[in-house]
C-alpha cells in the first residue's frame, strides 16, 4: 500500500516575475514562497542569510573564554563526535586556532569503547594537560562531566546542536536550540563556523565553509535559510579550489572531474568519511580533512574506502540476520521493529535500521547484545517522535539520546521485553494507525507537456536539495509503454509515458523486475531531469513511484487471463482445505466495509470470480472511500498485512492477516459465472474422448491452456470447463498434465464418484 500526500505549506500567491517559468512560479508557491524578494532570496542565497553568530546563545561567553586560553597560552582540546559533523566540526576549530597560533589538539571518543560524548576516563584524561575543554557537536547534556572538568581545573565551552534536555551545563554553552536563534537547524560543524565567525570574523570563517557544508548535508538538517547559503557557498569552493582531503575522496569516490552536488556529499563523500568512525577510528577522517600532503591524503583516502567497503558487507549481514528474524512477526500487532544480537557491529546498527524503515516503514531499533548490555540505534518514520518515544519508556533505559527521527539507546539484557511493552504502548496511545501506511509526497500535479527543456532546467535553481528542501517531485497520470530492463543485469527500468500533452521517456532505478507486468494507465510520481547523451539533449523523469490508475481498471486488464486463472484457482480450491466459498456466518456489507475504515491493516477480502471482485469494490469505494491493496491471481505478498482484494488467490496467505472474508461469505453475493461452467461427469467423458482424438492427430495449440481451448471446442466446453475436467481426469490418474499440455496414461476403469475432485466439481455445479 502507497499513499501520494501533497507536501503541506501554507501558500501565499505571489506575481510571477518576468522570465520565471511557470512551472518554478508554482512550485515557489508550493513550498511556502511568498514574494518576488523571497523568491530571490531562495534561490539566489547570499551571505546576507548569514546571522550575527553573537545571537547564538552564550557565544560572547564562549569567545571570552577562547581569547584568554589563546593569550595565557594553555592547551586547548578540542573534544568532538565520530560521525561527519564531529569530525568536520572537529576540523574546522582545529585549524582554526592553530591559524591563530593555538596549543591544540582534538579528541575524538572511540564509537565502540567509550560512545557518543564526554565520559569520564577522557575528562580525566585530558584534565593532566588541558586549560580548555571545547565541545563540538556534544555536550549539551553533559551536566555530569562539564561539572567534572571544572572540579578537575579545566575550563570548559560546549557547543552542540542536538536537543537540551531540562538541566543544563553549568557553562558556557553554545546551542541555536536555544536563545531563540533565527536558524535553530545548523550542524554542529555550522555551530563551529559561527563560533569561527564570532572569534575571528566571517572572511576567516569562509575558509572552513566547505567543511561546514560537508557537515550540513551528512548530518541531515534542513537545507534552508543559513544553510542553504552554507551548502551553496561550500559546493562552490569544493568544485573550484578543493582542499586535499575532499579531492583524494573525490578520486576515491570515482568522482574526479565531475562537478560535487549535495547528493554526492550525501551518499558518497560522507559515507566514506563516517566508515572510519563506524568500523576504526574516526580520527583518521579528521586527519584527512586537515592534511596538505597530498600523498597522505591518498592513502588515508584509500584506506577509508576500504573501511566503507568493508562496512557495506557488515551492513548486508546484519540486515540478512535481521531480515530472519522478522520471519513471522505480527506487524498488525506491533507499533516498533525491536531486534537484538550478539555480535552486531554497533557502528553500523544505524544504517542498518535506516535500511529496515525504508522497506518496512516501521520504527526500527536495533541493538547489539554485550555481555547483558544491550547498546544500539534507531530510526523512525515520519509521524513517530522516536525520542519522544523513549523518553517515555526511559525508565528502563541506562541511558539514551538523539533526535525525532533518530536515536542511540543502551539497557540491559534483563530491561528489554518491559522496554519494548512500554515503547509499544506508548505508540499505540498516541501514533494514529494511519501513519503506518507507506506515503510520498509531491509537489505539483502536471502534464507531460508541460515539462519542455526550459521549464525543467530552470528546476536546477532549486539546489542544493535534500532535509527541508527535497528535489522536486510531480505528479501526472500518464499510460505506460515499452517497458524494458536495462542496466547491469537488467535490475533498472526504461519505459515511455504518455499522456494528452506529450510523452518522455522514464526510469526507475532497481525496478527491472516491474517490467512485465506494466499496462495501461498510472499514477506517476518522478522527478524531471535534463539528460545530456552525446552532445544532446532532452526531458527524461526518473520515477519515484508508479501505481495502477484504479482497481476496476486492473481487475478489466487481467480479462484476458480469465480462463487460466479461474483454472489455477480451481486446482487450489480443490486441494487447499482451507478456503471456503460460503460456509461460516454471513456478513453484511456494512460490516465488512467497517473493517476497512477501523485499521489499514488485518483485512483480507478474496473474491473467486472478477463479479465477485466488482462486488467487493462497490463496498469499498463508496464515499468516501477507503484505502486498499489489490491482488491478481495470488494474495498480497507484503508482510504488513494491509488491507487488500485479491481476485483469484492461489498460494499461501499471510498469517498477519486477522479475517480472510470471501465474497461468498457477504450478504448479496453474485455468484461465480464459473459454476456455470463446470462439467458433469458426461462432459467429463467427453473431454476425455477429445483429449484423446486431438492427440492421436496432428494439432496446434499454445501451451496447456490452448489446449483447453481445443478440447473444449470439440466436446461443448468452455476452456474452464475443459481446464476442470482436466483437473478431474489427472485426479483419477487417467491424464497427466505439464504447462505444455497433456498426456493419457493406461487406461483403467475408474468410477468418477471415487475421486474427490470430481465430488467437489459436482458440488460446485448444484
Amino acid at each position: 500500500m502507497l499513499v501520494y500526500r501533497k507536501r503541506e505549506a501554507e501558500r501565499t500567491f505571489f506575481e510571477r516575475p518576468e522570465g520565471m517559468p511557470r512551472l518554478l512560479h508554482a512550485l515557489l508557491i508550493q513550498r511556502g514562497i511568498a514574494s518576488a524578494a523571497e523568491a530571490e532570496a531562495f534561490l539566489s542565497p547570499d551571505p546576507s542569510l548569514l546571522r550575527d553568530p553573537m545571537l547564538l546563545s552564550d557565544m560572547d561567553k564562549a569567545v571570552s573564554h577562547l581569547r584568554a586560553a589563546l593569550e595565557a597560552g594553555r592547551r586547548i582540546c578540542v573534544y568532538g563526535d565520530y560521525d561527519v559533523d564531529g569530525v568536520t566540526a572537529s576540523a574546522i576549530l582545529c585549524l582554526h586556532l592553530k591559524s591563530l597560533g593555538a596549543d591544540v589538539r582534538a579528541y575524538i571518543p572511540d564509537r565502540h569503547r567509550e560512545g557518543y560524548g564526554l565520559n569520564e576516563q577522557a575528562v580525566r584524561a585530558l584534565a593532566a594537560d588541558t586549560g580548555l575543554l571545547v565541545t563540538v557537536d556534544c555536550g549539551v547534556n553533559a551536566v555530569d562531566m562539564a561539572e567534572l572538568a571544572l572540579s578537575l581545573g579545566m575550563d570548559i565551552v560546549i557547543t552542540d546542536h542536538h536537543r537540551p534536555g531540562e538541566a543544563l551545563p553549568a557553562c558556557p554553552l553554545v546551542n541555536p536550540l536555544l536563545n531563540g536563534y533565527p536558524c535553530p537547524h545548523l550542524s554542529g560543524a555550522g555551530v563551529a563556523f559561527k563560533l569561527v565567525e564570532a572569534l575571528s570574523g566571517r572572511a576567516a570563517a569562509m575558509e572552513y565553509i566547505d567543511l561546514a557544508a560537508l557537515s550540513t548535508v551528512a548530518d541531515v538538517v534542513p537545507l534552508l535559510d543559513e544553510n542553504r547559503f552554507i551548502v551553496r557557498a561550500g559546493l562552490e569552493r569544493m568544485n573550484k579550489q578543493p582542499r586535499v582531503g575532499i579531492a583524494a575522496l573525490k578520486r576515491a569516490a570515482a568522482l574526479e572531474g565531475r562537478a560535487l552536488t549535495a547528493g554526492h556529499l550525501g551518499f558518497q563523500i560522507g559515507p566514506r568519511l563516517n566508515a572510519g568512525g563506524r568500523l576504526g577510528s574516526a580520527r583518521r577522517g579528521l586527519e584527512l580533512l586537515t592534511t596538505d600532503d597530498e600523498a597522505r591524503a591518498e592513502t588515508l583516502a584509500a584506506a577509508l574506502e576500504a573501511e566503507n567497503s568493508e562496512r557495506r558487507n557488515v551492513e548486508g549481514e546484519i540486515l540478512k540476520q535481521a531480515e530472519a528474524m522478522l520471519a513471522g512477526f505480527d506487524f498488525p500487532a506491533r507499533r516498533a521493529i525491536v531486534l537484538a544480537r550478539a555480535g552486531w557491529n554497533t557502528g553500523v546498527l544505524g544504517l542498518a535500521a535506516a535500511r529496515l524503515v525504508e522497506k518496512y516503514h516501521y520504527p526500527t531499533i536495533l541493538l547489539s547484545d554485550e555481555d547483558g548490555v544491550l547498546k544500539g540505534s534507531c530510526r523512525s518514520i515520519p509521524g513517530v517522535d522516536i525520542f519522544a518515544a523513549l523518553t517515555a519508556a526511559g525508565e528502563w533505559l541506562t541511558r539514551f539520546g538523539g533526535h525525532k527521527q533518530a536515536a542511540g539507546l543502551t539497557l540491559s539484557r534483563e530491561n528489554l521485553e518491559p522496554f519494548c511493552q512500554a515503547l509499544e504502548k506508548h505508540l499505540w496511545e498516541t501514533v494514529p494507525a494511519e501513519t503506518y501506511v507507506p506515503s510520498l509526497e509531491y509537489d505539483l500535479s502536471v502534464s507531460l507537456g508541460e515539462l519542455d527543456a526550459y521549464a525543467v532546467a530552470a528546476l536546477e535553481k532549486m539546489q542544493p536539495t535534500g532535509m527541508g528542501n527535497p528535489a522536486p517531485v510531480l505528479r501526472a497520470k500518464a499510460t505506460l509503454e515499452n517497458a524494458r530492463r536495462v542496466g547491469r543485469d537488467g535490475a533498472h527500468l526504461r519505459l515511455t509515458a504518455r499522456d494528452g500533452g506529450g510523452q518522455l521517456t522514464g526510469v526507475m532505478f532497481s525496478a527491472g523486475e516491474r517490467a512485465g507486468g506494466l499496462h495501461g494507465e498510472h499514477d506517476l510520481l518522478f522527478s524531471p531531469k535534463i539528460n545530456t547523451w552525446q552532445g544532446r539533449s532532452s526531458v527524461e523523469i526518473e520515477l519515484r513511484a508508479m501505481e495502477p490508475l484504479d482497481a476496476r481498471a486492473r481487475i478489466s486488464a487481467n480479462h484476458a487471463r480469465r480462463d487460466a486463472l479461474v483454472v489455477r484457482f480451481l486446482t487450489e480450491l480443490f486441494y487447499n482445505k482451507e478456503i471456503d466459498l460460503s460456509g461460516g456466518t454471513r456478513l453484511d456489507a456494512a460490516a465488512v466495509r467497517a473493517y476497512f475504515d477501523e485499521a489499514p491493516q488485518g483485512t483480507l477480502l478474496a473474491a473467486a470470480d472478477f463479479d465477485e471482485a466488482a462486488f467487493l469494490l462497490d463496498i469499498l469505494e463508496k464515499e468516501p472511500p477507503t484505502r486498499f491493496d489489490l491482488a491478481v491471481g495470488a494474495y498480497p505478498a507484503d508482510e504488513r498485512a494491509f488491507n487488500a482484494v485479491c481476485l483469484l488467490p492461489v498460494g499461501a496467505v499471510s498469517r498477519c492477516y486477522r479475517r480472510v472474508i470471501w465474497a461468498g461469505q457477504i450478504e448479496g453475493a453474485p455468484t461465480c459465472a464459473w459454476r456455470a461452467e463446470l462439467p458433469d461427469v458426461d462432459g467429463m467423458r467427453g473431454a476425455y474422448r477429445a483429449l484423446r482424438d486431438i492427440l492421436r492427430r496432428p494439432a496446434r495449440y499454445e501451451g496447456l491452456d490452448g489446449l483447453w481451448r481445443l478440447v473444449g471446442a470439440e466436446c461443448g466446453l468452455s476452456a474452464v470447463g475443459a481446464g476442470a475436467a482436466f483437473l478431474a481426469l489427472a485426479d483419477m490418474r487417467l491424464i497427466e498434465t505439464d504447462e505444455t499440455g497433456a498426456r493419457l496414461l493406461p487406461m483403467e476403469k475408474r468410477d468418477p464418484m471415487q475421486s474427490g475432485v470430481v465430488k467437489q466439481i459436482l458440488r460446485l455445479r448444484a
